[in-house]
């Protein structure tokens, strides 16, 4: 509202206040006996708004808001005035520099976003953006971000980082615990399994402890939380990491008896620590099928020369951006797919199949290109008649490995993989080169995991789930132990519904 003086009666502020008859210094508000300063008697021109609009923030907010609605529709009135009365090839820019606002005026466009619904909402969903894509903080201050707030909300100034880090996000993070005590309260969820790891960051060289609860509602729907993750201090002693996963559960008012069964990694100290506290606990399956992988890999000297000379080729292009172009464009030429090589990873097994794998894709543009550069080898053709085979060797152990990485993977998957794993490596085939590998592979297989069907958590999962029931087990005596379990635990479970 382009040229109001502070004494102008067609501010919206007006609505709400009346001047004393006997001093123009003062004013009344119309919704409660107080009355304000406007300034010194006797200088009129020094009189301002800033009590009155105080005063309507603090006792009256809601007439505070709908004059902040106000004073912001009549600027988008008087800045569309401006641009249609401008000079032609102004921008909005220059014909909003023409609008002359008032200290008020210029404070309510300020403000008009102070105890805003609509503000807090945007704080609440830049906050769960942030949670919820596990984003740094520090993307409210990027100016990519800042723009797009710009422009998706011209008066929206987005909050500083420690708003979000200190205040917003660690209320979401108090409101959700609230809700998820209720949620695990033992009448609710009576039993929990639970999956804990330890594991070092490489870039704070700062050990953690993560703890998260699997269950199944009464809809036998999958429920999974992560609880708690920690800084973890000290030696990884059996004691220690029980004593930290008790203060875990401890703070989830979670008793060790509702604790069902713990998957941990291999380790001895993680797998004493609870043995000695009498938890049942299982080992990570995909942690052992990669040592028994291994195992194989390591056995056969024809299966470590092809995966030697697979590195030295793959780092040959990972080295030359002239050699990477020359193989791209044979490629082309020979209508292979566009794939970048893959380089093997010591600490994945999985990284020697995918590398593997991917060289037997590429084989004709590796063997033209190596017959064209002098200083290159190219695996023999027995060398590659072993890189397939070891190709088929290994894909369902890769298989089997990702189908138990799934977030909806279950226990009972454990006895029908290893023995479909059993029955695949028994049968004989083109076995050149592998023979070795797939016979230690099968020994560690069943050295690993001897006795897999005396256990009830394996026995009773795969018994009751109706995908498998009693089709893979290896004899009737397994099978006869397995029904009993189910049983059991069936009588276990109604005892203890009745006691709670």
């Amino acid at each position: 509202m382009a040229g109001k003086g502070k004494n102008d009666k067609s501010s919206p502020v007006w609505k709400f206040f009346k001047l004393k008859n006997s001093d123009s210094s003062k004013c009344q508000c119309l919704l409660c006996p107080s009355i304000l300063s406007r300034g010194k008697a006797g200088e009129p021109k020094k009189f301002s708004f800033s009590s009155m609009i105080t005063h309507l923030r603090s006792k009256h907010p809601k007439e505070y808001n709908e004059m902040q609605i106000k004073i912001a529709d009549s600027q988008k009135k008087a800045e569309t005035v401006a641009l249609s009365n401008a000079k032609p090839g102004a921008t909005a820019t220059t014909s909003k520099a023409m609008v002359q606002y008032t200290i008020p005026e210029q404070v309510a466009r300020m403000n008009i976003w102070d105890n805003n619904s609509s503000l807090i909402r945007i704080h609440c969903a830049i906050a769960k953006m942030i949670i919820t894509d596990m984003e740094s903080i520090q993307v409210v201050q990027k100016t990519g971000f800042v723009e797009l707030m710009r422009v998706l909300e011209r008066q929206y100034t987005v909050p500083s980082q420690k708003y979000f880090s200190e205040r917003l996000i660690p209320e979401i993070n108090d409101e959700v615990c609230a809700q998820l005590l209720v949620i695990l309260d033992p009448a609710t969820s009576p039993f929990l399994s639970f999956t804990t790891d330890t594991w070092t960051s490489g870039n704070t060289v700062q050990s953690f402890m993560g703890l998260t609860a699997h269950w199944l509602t009464e809809h036998f729907e999958n429920m999974s939380f992560v609880l708690d993750c920690k800084p973890f201090i000290g030696h990884h002693t059996a004691l220690a990491l029980m004593t930290a996963f008790q203060q875990m559960l401890d703070k989830w008012n979670i008793d060790v008896g509702r604790c069902h069964v713990i998957l941990r990694d291999n380790a001895a100290n993680i797998s004493k620590c609870f043995r000695d506290a009498n938890i049942d606990s299982l080992g990570c399956f995909a942690h052992t099928i990669q040592l028994c992988v291994h195992d194989g890999l390591l056995n056969q000297r024809a299966v470590s020369d092809i995966i030697s000379i697979a590195k030295k080729l793959v780092s040959h292009f990972r080295h030359s951006s002239s050699a990477t172009g020359q193989f791209k464009e044979l490629q082309a030429e020979l209508c292979l797919p566009d794939h970048q090589l893959i380089q093997d990873v010591s600490t994945r097994w999985k990284s020697a199949f995918y590398m593997l794998r991917r060289l037997c894709e590429q084989r004709c543009a590796l063997t033209v290109y190596c017959s064209e550069i002098d200083g290159t080898y190219c695996p023999t053709a027995y060398q590659w008649s072993v890189a397939e085979n070891v190709v088929c060797v290994l894909a369902p152990f890769e298989e089997a490995t990702c189908e138990v990485s799934y977030e909806t993977a279950h226990i009972s998957l454990v006895i029908p993989i290893v023995t479909a794993l059993r029955n695949l490596l028994k049968n004989e085939g083109n076995d050149a080169g592998v023979k070795t590998m797939k016979s230690t592979l099968l020994k560690s297989l069943d050295e690993r995991f001897k006795g897999i069907e005396e256990k009830p958590l394996y026995t009773v999962a795969t018994l009751v789930d109706p995908r498998f029931k009693t089709k893979l087990f290896s004899s009737q005596a397994t099978l006869t132990a397995a029904k009993a379990a189910v049983l059991l635990a069936f009588n276990k479970i109604t005892m203890q519904r009745v006691s709670m």
